[in-house]
């Protein structure tokens, strides 16, 4: 498929997209930050341990685990913001699709019906429009998260132990 195609293909989510365009930004950056939080607990965990082993003091070892509960606090913070963000900008994304919709079938002809069953109409407009829906929030959401796990995920795990 050429550029052109896929511009001309996705011309009516484009106008969607870009309207909530920093709602969908400030969900990716929160759902990024959750995302580097996610490598930190391993990190510390190690650390921890290796005091223990090390028999170092246990003001280190309490250290470790309250800089533990902030990253978890800080993550949950974090995926309240991606929810918040996202999915928030999923459902507007929704709600103007349908007004649309309605919009442009009101305008239609009254012959427009006599060829079309309204049933057939509006199960169409639902499920299509649940379908974007989906696409814009959970969809974004579970690619980007894939995407950048992918990438972070092996370098964290060589940090902590290259020979594994």
């Amino acid at each position: 498929m050429s550029f052109a195609a896929f511009r001309e293909r996705t011309s009516l989510l484009r106008k969607y997209f870009v309207r909530y365009r920093r709602l969908m930004f400030f969900g990716l950056l929160t759902l990024v930050a959750v995302d580097l939080l996610e490598i930190l607990p391993p990190i510390l965990l190690k650390r921890a341990v290796d005091s223990v082993v090390e028999l170092k003091p246990y003001r280190e070892l309490l250290q470790f685990a309250g800089m533990y509960f902030g990253v978890l606090f800080a993550q949950g913070f974090c995926r309240w913001g991606w929810r918040i963000f996202l999915i928030r900008s999923s459902m507007l994304v929704g709600r103007d699709l349908r007004n649309d919709f309605a919009a442009h079938l009101f305008g239609l002809p009254a012959s427009f019906y006599d060829k079309n069953r309204v049933g057939d109409l509006m199960s169409l407009s639902n499920s299509d429009v649940e379908s974007v829906r989906q696409f814009l929030g959970p969809g974004l959401l579970t690619f980007a998260d894939s995407l950048f796990y992918l990438a972070t995920v092996p370098v964290a795990m060589y940090w902590l132990s290259p020979e594994l």
